[in-house]
């Protein structure tokens, strides 16, 4: 479970990624970031990598390398504020990267990318980064979702969701 301290108040273009390997990246940034990476699924057939800036502890992006679940849950629309959570960077003083044994799943709801980390209906706060957003439960990370897609993006990850095994 990826704990947040704060919302910073900062706001960063996104840029979406999509092809025939990996379903979903969306970062926040356009040049190196850094190494610092919190890492979630059960690393068989799931995985889910979140960039962490390392300096500010800013969550900068999300890539889903693999995932084993569907969302097709519903989303709670909780308070909403602008900007981008930030985590402690005490937690990577022994690694730059966190590895945690958590389910996740990939979903679409229209052209909206849904990541679920937790049970999105529990979300009490929205931290929206343009087009992203960081669903948070009680300071942890629920979730995140893209959205306004591009139909490219979603036959993609249509094509990845249908590729699934049920």
């Amino acid at each position: 479970m990826l704990k947040i301290l704060e919302v910073a108040n900062k706001t960063f273009e996104t840029s979406v990624e999509t092809n025939d390997y990996v379903p979903l990246s969306v970062v926040t940034y356009n040049r190196p970031l850094g190494a610092k990476f919190y890492r979630a699924g059960n690393f068989d057939t799931s995985l889910i990598e979140i960039a962490v800036d390392p300096e500010s502890g800013a969550l900068r992006g999300f890539s889903v390398i693999s995932f084993s679940e569907r969302f097709e849950g519903q989303m709670n629309a909780g308070r909403v504020v602008p900007g981008i959570p930030v985590t402690d960077l005490s937690r990577f003083s022994q690694s730059d990267v966190i590895d945690d044994l958590a389910p996740f799943s990939l979903g679409l709801l229209g052209n909206t990318a849904v990541v679920a980390m937790t049970d999105f209906e529990i979300s009490d706060t929205i931290a929206v980064c343009g087009d992203l957003k960081f669903h948070l439960s009680m300071n942890t990370l629920a979730g995140l979702t893209i959205e306004n897609l591009g139909e490219r993006d979603v036959v993609r990850i249509s094509e990845h969701l249908a590729r699934m095994k049920r």
